[in-house]
């Protein structure tokens, strides 16, 4: 398991907005990460308050967020300045259960290709055995502005 420090190595996102807590597994082609959600985290503020839920763009940052760090691990020889992934398109998303406080989420993201510095990817949140949602996505590299 990769450490949540070693998550800030891969990842540019930082609390608040870091939304994994740790990496389970991490191939050439496939990550695993999770976070256990949590009764006081910031984006179940309001929403609901008489049901709170993890709004669906939580679900599928966290998942752009275990892509992105796959993307990173993938280029880890190259110099950060050589880019930083950036979400490019997102589709196909379902939402199929809701996902609470108290919920241990696994984020499962696979490689499908990468075309010129264009990676495409697709995700799933999963709940146990079950797939809480799923999205296609493809993320680009943008420049790291210092």
């Amino acid at each position: 398991m990769i450490a949540t420090y070693d998550l800030e190595t891969l990842l540019p996102h930082r609390k608040p907005m870091l939304l994994l807590d740790s990496i389970v597994n991490l191939g050439p082609t496939e990550i695993l990460a999770e976070r256990t959600i949590r009764p006081d985290d910031f984006f179940l503020q309001g929403h609901y308050p008489d049901f709170p839920i993890v709004p669906g763009v939580i679900t599928c940052e966290a998942m752009l967020q275990a892509g992105a760090a796959l993307i990173a691990h993938r280029r880890a020889s190259l110099p950060p300045s050589s880019g930083v992934p950036v979400v490019a398109r997102i589709g196909s998303a379902k939402f199929r259960a809701p996902i609470r406080p108290g919920d241990q989420v696994h984020f499962l993201v696979k490689l499908i290709e990468e075309i010129n510095g264009v990676y495409f990817l697709k995700g799933e949140a999963r709940l146990g055995d079950r797939v809480a949602a799923s999205a296609e996505f493809s993320c680009a590299l943008a420049a790291r502005v210092v």
